[in-house]
């Protein structure tokens, strides 16, 4: 090399996107879970209450056979 001369950068076409955009499904999936996880925590656990509360069943016998 040339004393005059300094060395070209190249650039790298990938540096610039992101790794998951171009990645597989899961890979895609698993940056989005990873991004949203306090969300989907929280999502989770709403849902769990409403479904806990809506099948609570407050009677105490059915049956009228429990109090032997």
């Amino acid at each position: 090399m040339a004393k005059g001369k300094a060395k070209k950068k190249e650039s790298d076409p990938v540096r610039g996107k992101s790794r998951t955009a171009s990645g597989s499904i899961f890979e895609r999936l698993e940056a989005w879970f990873g991004a949203n996880n306090r969300k989907l925590f929280r999502i989770t656990c709403i849902v769990t209450l409403l479904l806990s509360i809506l099948h609570f069943n407050a009677r105490i016998s059915e049956g009228g056979d429990d109090s032997t």
